[in-house]
């Protein structure tokens, strides 16, 4: 931690973090100063992007980190199956021969900031701080993981009887502490059809 985080945390009388972010609000939804966002603020069915870095490969061909699909393996060829064959030239020209900008060539592979967007909030279980996700989470095991309203796929999930939690779930309101697990819609029929016996509606 850099000296001067440090001293925004002891400024405010906050114990240290290991990850500070930010995110935009508006003046109408700022929290207390140390408000810890839970899983709470989230509710089953919206749809949230999920952001994180892609596990690291090393150095890779451009067959693996690009999907080439190589040189012919008969015909003469040798010990070029793999290679990737011109890299810019130009014919008929002397000064057009150069590799352009952006070039797919073999390279460091994964490690950087990866984000799939819209997916659904399948389940999420306060007590526990859980939230449950449709689809596939970037990342390797044990990272950092950001999640945010989504900013690509919205739905009008939230009607009278469930309120926004805005601008999250504080300790002490109803359901913070509760062992009960909050579906989704879709979640819920599922759930539904596996104890009757039914199968699952759809294709």
């Amino acid at each position: 931690m850099h000296h001067r985080e440090a001293r925004n945390f002891e400024s405010k009388g906050l114990s240290y973090k290991k990850y500070m972010r930010e995110f935009p609000v508006t003046e109408d939804a700022l929290l207390p100063t140390g408000t810890t966002i839970t899983a709470g603020h989230f509710l089953p069915g919206q749809f949230v992007d999920v952001q994180s870095t892609s596990r690291g490969k090393g150095f890779e061909g451009a067959v693996k980190r690009w999907g080439f699909k190589g040189q012919s393996a008969t015909h003469g060829t040798t010990k070029a199956e793999r290679k990737i064959g011109s890299m810019g030239g130009a014919a008929g020209s002397m000064f057009g021969t150069k590799v352009s900008k952006g070039k797919k060539m073999a390279g460091r592979m994964g490690n950087k900031r990866r984000t799939v967007a819209g997916l659904m909030v399948w389940k999420v279980v306060p007590k526990y701080n859980l939230i449950y996700c449709k689809g596939s989470i970037p990342g390797a095991t044990g990272c950092e993981v950001r999640l945010r309203d989504s900013l690509c796929r919205k739905q009008e999930i939230f009607t009278a009887s469930t309120p926004l939690p805005f601008p999250t779930f504080l300790p002490g309101d109803t359901h913070y502490d509760s062992e009960e697990e909050l579906l989704c819609p879709a979640a819920s029929d599922a759930s539904l059809n596996l104890r009757s016996g039914r199968p699952p509606q759809g294709k």
